[in-house]
């Protein structure tokens, strides 16, 4: 009796495996087509700011930093689910309306004890 040789191409009803000798490795032409990766860019003018005590509120970001210039955005973010709902995350971002102010805060801020803990400000 005469068997039948094995599929090149294993298929499930999920997911199917290339066999590894049809496999061309990279190409020119894949490459091409590929979705273009978007490129990190800091932003100069935002700044994260990390290793804030629970009891930090938006009011207390707000009247630290704008000190150094005019701030045009805070996003202070919350949990949203689990046992920790509605709680601060621990960090925030906020944003200036120009570099100079945000670089001086950086620069002011980073390292300095904000009710007991060393903020973290870095560019975003």
């Amino acid at each position: 009796m005469a068997s039948t040789p094995p599929p090149t191409t294993t298929t499930t009803p999920f997911l199917s495996f290339p066999n590894q000798d049809d496999d061309p490795g990279p190409s020119t032409d894949r490459d091409a087509t590929a979705p273009a990766q978007p490129k990190k860019t800091l932003l100069k003018d935002r700044l994260y700011v990390g290793n804030l005590h629970p009891t930090v509120d938006e009011y207390t970001l707000l009247t630290l930093f704008s000190k150094f210039g005019s701030i045009t955005s805070l996003d202070f973010l919350f949990h949203k689910s689990g046992p920790s709902r509605g709680k601060p995350r621990g960090y925030a971002f906020v944003e200036f309306a120009e570099q100079a102010p945000a670089q001086k805060a950086l620069q002011t801020l980073n390292e300095k004890l904000l009710r007991g803990r060393k903020l973290v400000v870095t560019y975003a």
